[in-house]
């Protein structure tokens, strides 16, 4: 190790002390053995750590600060044991030593009398796990796989490494889309010097086929120069001054040039912004333009555009820059010198690094955590991409669909934590499919079936369309996929609340490109009405702008704003009432079909009832957005919660007052349950006549979705002349516990001392 002179200071000479029972773990072929085989070694006692450390032991002086010492004092003895073993992490063995772990344990342990009135010992210990690299080309390498992390991301290896990560890409993953030159976008930046060094050139392609890059990045607040009609003739005329340009934007034509491609397109200069036309056209065509992208530029760190993301990792750099050299003993178990370290000559020894960081540099940040992935149009930018090259906080990395790669040498337990869900979106990228074969026709008179009968049908129309995709259940995985998204994307920010649609309407016309189903507003049509049980988990972030006019019908999650909570239909055991009658969807343009909308209309039939504001409070607990429902309440999740006006200063309700009401659960109850029997019989249908109003005197409209298993639902008030509007989400868990529910904890109200199926009718209801 390093050890400082008597003067207190390092004199620059890697060095071990003899009796460090941590610098000499990997001088011993015993020792190696017991690490790659996956065993544990003993090295000591904390008292030997305590005596190396005294002799000027960094390492040994390191993990006591770590371990040994709190700031209350000591938490070991000096006869606690010190033990080390590979931190395998489902890496295979042997010699593919990439951490270790050491841990320190109590060596007398404290003695428990058990209820059966056995005893046992236990016994206090604490892990820590340190990282171990070494060089690439040294002798050492070949027995430690792992290398360290790379600070700098502009040094010409880095680009080498990506232009081959991305021709292993093209050219070898099955998985991944093949080179192809497909028609540019409508408009790309010409980066290569044929324009010079200091400008760029905006060309309209006109068809020209050919490869380009693609930049996803985070506009932020800063200004920057924007390609709008009065400009747009100079940019292509003249071109465009890159100082002129905010950082983010000069980093990635610099990396583009180094990667050797010839065209970049950047959505605020290859869109005309002041042009609602031209932005409607090209967010039609945002699914291909990232799709078709040779690769895709992630400035994943930068939380503005003028933040560039080219500059030296200084993270990574810190974590390098307090690493320790150890000694490694090359000698193989039957060497005759391997066990006489009196022997052993400097050509048989050589240098391996411990590093106090367990990832060696390389996991800084997950991808989900970076500032691109804290923004809402970033989301459909990255999950179009076939190929990422991700500028993060940590060393440059890499992601295709079938490989993730980091800069500097693979990262101690595999690269893909916090990435997007490959597996998922491989089928993305398959070639287009043509249209299913109609399966219903239009005239096609379903008036006179029973409700078996057309469950028969729709049985038959399911298999059809999967015998056709050749999937198990293509419609089910893609709507589970979707709702995963929507639980990702509206937790993002957004700086104009109006593009709660658009942002997300590229992989909408992906879904609806694979799966042949109407899409309305956020929502798809097979998936009603269980789509519509979503809930509002958060309010939007500090700062967020609010919107002002239409945006979304109020059925949709896209109608506010905060993260959204959609529970899979596999969860609800009852079958539904609901009938989907209509719904009707009208977009602001054709050229943007499944982005703005004006307005939309969903006619539905289903059970319904109606109660007072008394009898809410008195039936139900209001729970706020920072609330958490207990597991056995009846409750209602207001949409924006209690700012929402139909809900304010509600009363507390009388289950608040039971033992355990702090349980904090997912709203969504687990499926084991038994459904509650229905107590009456529903009446037949009745349409609500013109002029007419299932609401009274203001009274909440309960519809109810589902029994999966207790009634869950959703909220209405009556919109006089309009229809209905949703207000909130609705679940009835109110029930007995039993004594053993009780003494794990569950406590609740008691039975509900009210029929909820009293009053409660068939009514078609029109929601907007």
């Amino acid at each position: 190790m390093c050890i400082r002179d008597a003067d207190g200071e390092d004199n620059g000479i890697h060095s071990c002390v003899v009796d460090c029972p941590l610098c000499w773990i990997f001088m011993s072929t015993e020792n190696k053995r017991k690490l790659v085989a996956g065993d544990k070694i003993q090295l000591g006692t904390a008292y030997d750590l305590m005596l190396a450390a005294q002799e000027g032991c960094c390492f040994a002086s390191l993990w006591l600060q770590r371990l040994l010492y709190t700031p209350h004092g000591p938490q070991y003895s000096e006869k606690s044991r010190i033990s080390a073993f590979v931190a395998q992490s489902g890496r295979s063995l042997p010699m593919d030593i990439r951490a270790i772990t050491f841990a320190i344990q109590d060596a007398d342990g404290m003695i428990n009398q058990l209820g059966d009135g056995s005893v046992e010992t236990v016994y206090h210990g604490h892990e820590d796990t340190f990282g171990v690299f070494a060089f690439e080309g040294s002798l050492t390498g070949e027995f430690i796989k792992q290398r360290f992390a790379q600070p700098v991301v502009t040094q010409p290896k880095a680009y080498e490494t990506a232009r081959g990560w991305i021709a292993e890409c093209l050219f070898k993953h099955e998985n991944c889309p093949k080179p192809e030159f497909s028609p540019l976008p409508t408009r790309v930046l010409e980066v290569l010097t044929v324009n010079g060094e200091n400008k760029v050139k905006l060309v309209v392609s006109d068809g020209l086929c050919a490869q380009y890059a693609a930049l996803s990045y985070c506009w932020g607040r800063t200004r920057q120069l924007v390609t709008t009609r009065e400009r747009l003739p100079s940019f292509i005329n003249e071109g465009i001054e890159i100082s002129n340009l905010p950082k983010t934007l000069q980093d990635a034509i610099t990396v583009t040039r180094k990667l050797g491609i010839r065209y970049l397109w950047i959505d605020s200069l290859c869109i005309v912004q002041d042009s609602d036309d031209d932005k409607a056209v090209e967010l039609s065509e945002m699914p291909r333009i990232y799709k078709s992208a040779i690769v895709t530029i992630s400035a994943a760190l930068a939380k503005d555009c003028d933040d560039g993301f080219l500059e030296d990792r200084s993270e990574v750099q810190a974590i390098l820059n307090s690493v320790f050299a150890l000694e490694y003993l090359l000698l193989e178990e039957n060497h005759p010198e391997a066990d006489h370290l009196q022997d052993v000559s400097k050509d048989d020894t050589d240098t391996i690094f411990v590093c106090a960081d367990s990832d060696c540099g390389f996991a800084i940040k997950d991808f989900e955590e970076e500032p691109i992935n804290t923004r809402a149009w970033t989301l459909q930018e990255s999950w179009l991409a076939p190929r990422l090259l991700i500028y993060g906080s940590g060393p440059l990395q890499w992601q295709c669909l079938s490989k993730s790669a980091s800069f500097g040498g693979s990262p101690p337990y595999g690269n893909d934590k916090g990435f997007l869900p490959v597996e998922n979106r491989r089928k993305f990228f398959a070639q287009r499919n043509p249209a299913p074969p109609t399966l219903i026709t239009e005239n096609a008179e379903y008036s006179s079936m029973t409700m078996d009968e057309i469950e028969r049908v729709l049985d038959e129309v399911r298999g059809r369309v999967n015998q056709y995709l050749g999937r198990t259940d293509p419609r089910e995985e893609l709507l589970n996929e979707w709702r995963e998204l929507v639980k990702e994307y509206t937790r993002r920010a957004m700086t104009n609340p109006g593009d709660k649609l658009p942002a997300i309407s590229g992989i909408a016309a992906e879904f609806a490109r694979l799966s042949g189903d109407e899409y309305h507003a956020g929502l798809w049509k097979t998936s009603l009405p269980y789509s519509l049980l979503w809930h509002q988990l958060s309010r939007p972030s500090p700062g967020s702008k609010e919107m002002i006019g239409y945006r979304a019908p109020s059925w949709s999650w896209a109608s506010i704003d905060g993260a959204i909570s959609m529970k899979s239909p596999k969860t609800f055991i009852g079958k539904t009432e609901v009938i989907v009658e209509s719904i009707e969807t009208t977009p602001l343009t054709l050229l943007a079909p499944l982005a703005k909308v004006v307005s939309s209309r969903l006619t539905l039939t289903g059970p319904v009832r109606r109660m007072s504001w008394g009898k809410v409070q008195e039936r139900f607990v209001i729970v706020d957005l920072d609330q958490s429902a207990h597991l056995y309440w009846d409750y209602i999740i207001p949409d924006n919660g209690l700012l929402n006006p139909r809900f304010l200063n509600p009363s507390k309700n009388s289950q608040y007052a039971q033992a355990g009401e702090t349980v904090s659960v997912s709203v969504f109850p687990p499926a084991f349950i038994t459904p509650i029997p229905r107590s009456v019989r529903l009446v037949p249908s009745v349409s609500t006549p013109e002029g007419t109003s299932v609401a009274e005197n203001g009274a909440y409209i309960f519809l109810e979705i589902t029994r999966a298993p207790e009634p869950t639902g959703i909220v209405l008030e009556e919109l006089p002349g309009e229809g209905y509007k949703r207000i909130g989400y609705f679940l009835m868990g109110r029930r007995a516990t039993s004594q053993d529910e009780q003494k794990d904890g569950f406590w609740s109200a008691g039975d509900r001392d009210w029929d909820w199926d009293e009053g409660l009718k068939m009514r078609t209801l029109t929601i907007v």
